[in-house]
């Protein structure tokens, strides 16, 4: 290979990688993202249009914003691979199928029992991946790799899930018996860590570069989300304000300590509080509903679960003074008063200077997050460049 053709190869691998980063940029932005001059991507682009490995679409957003012709975006074509996303939560398993501009192609979801055996529960995973990539409707091009989202610590580096919160389940080779099946590298990642990364992408979250995601379901996750990637620390459990020590008068947690944010704000314990007035358990769906509906019990409730987190995070936000807080999971849903109290605490523990630069927004993607998550993983990782570096060399 000439000189002349190595550094066309080079500039073309990272106008193909911006576009992974980014799921769809005007040739104007490739243009920044990758240092390229406007001939140089108009060249790589035309080039890679032919090959069929990207589609250049009129952004219609843009064109209801805006006056005049809507810019043209250019993104990876649907064939040129998939990623799958896998979240398994406490009761119910969501799957979805994208594209590398992280287009949904597919997605499934299943209940199950809380006392369901892992080994089911991986057999439903196998399952449901199964149909999704078996639907016809929608041509697809290569998987590329899977991630699938537990509630509760994981090793990024290994693996290895946290024996005490996730003993069940560590017990397992979930990833090998995936792997096996899919015929495809798959990770294992914490659910709030892909929830977190889908809104950033996605959802309530676009646009911003520091957002601090609060999970708020049976339990409490979180994550730090800054420019575009998760933020794990050390030894990967950042994020983990579960785990922040708020009280001493509560039950002992999974953790093995006293007094934890999970034990006194988490969908546990607000249904608990509300059970007795209700004749029985609600769900946490009904609990919201409840509250926008105007039940005071629920409303106080939920209000009262927002100040806990927002007390136990407003360090975390002066700290890293982010750009939003955004609240997911079903007690975060739009309209609950979880946020206005999650609000409330921060203006009230942080600088009010750092408070009022901080977007706090409910999520808006719903329970498919954490699918949707796992799946932008894939696509962002090392695999799916190589992947699309072999896709390049094959059609050269």
């Amino acid at each position: 290979m000439s000189a002349l053709e190595e550094v066309r190869e080079r500039t073309t691998r990272s106008l193909v990688d911006a576009l992974r980063e980014h799921r769809s940029l005007s040739r104007a932005e490739l243009g920044s993202a990758t240092g390229l001059s406007r001939s140089t991507v108009a060249s790589i682009v035309e080039d890679l249009g032919a090959r069929g490995l990207i589609l250049e679409q009129a952004d219609a957003g843009a064109g209801r914003r805006a006056r005049g012709r809507p810019p043209t975006m250019v993104r990876l074509h649907p064939t040129a691979g998939v990623a799958l996303g896998i979240s398994i939560d406490h009761e119910s398993m969501k799957v979805a199928l994208v594209d590398l501009a992280l287009t949904v192609l597919g997605h499934r979801t299943a209940e199950f029992e809380i006392d369901t055996p892992v080994e089911s529960l991986i057999d439903l995973a196998i399952e449901l991946a199964d149909q999704t990539l078996a639907d016809p409707s929608v041509p697809r091009g290569q998987l590329i790799g899977a991630t699938v989202g537990l509630p509760g610590p994981i090793d990024p580096r290994s693996g290895e899930l946290h024996p005490r919160i996730l003993g069940r389940w560590s017990r397992h080779d979930v990833a090998g018996a995936l792997s096996a099946s899919l015929g495809v590298p798959v990770t294992m990642e914490n659910d709030a860590n892909l929830e977190g990364l889908a809104e950033a992408a996605l959802g309530a979250g676009v646009g911003f570069g520091t957002i601090v995601y609060v999970k708020t379901s049976w339990g409490i996750g979180g994550a730090i989300i800054r420019g575009g990637r998760v933020y794990r620390g050390r030894h990967g459990h950042a994020g983990e304000f579960a785990h922040i020590q708020v009280r001493e008068d509560v039950p002992g947690c999974g953790c093995g300590r006293l007094g934890c944010l999970g034990r006194v704000a988490s969908g546990h314990v607000v249904r608990d509080l509300l059970a007795p007035a209700r004749g029985g358990p609600p769900t946490l769906r009904e609990i919201v509903g409840l509250a926008v509906a105007g039940d005071v019990g629920a409303t106080r409730a939920l209000t009262d679960s927002g100040l806990a987190i927002g007390e136990a995070i407003a360090g975390i936000c002066l700290a890293l003074n982010p750009d939003a807080v955004v609240a997911g999971g079903e007690l975060g849903a739009p309209g609950s008063p979880l946020v206005d109290g999650l609000r409330h605490a921060l203006e009230r523990r942080a600088l009010p200077a750092a408070v009022r630069a901080i977007s706090v927004l409910p999520a808006s993607l719903g329970s498919n997050a954490g699918a949707l998550g796992g799946a932008s993983l894939v696509v962002r990782s090392a695999g799916a460049a190589a992947h699309l570096a072999d896709q390049l060399r094959r059609s050269s």
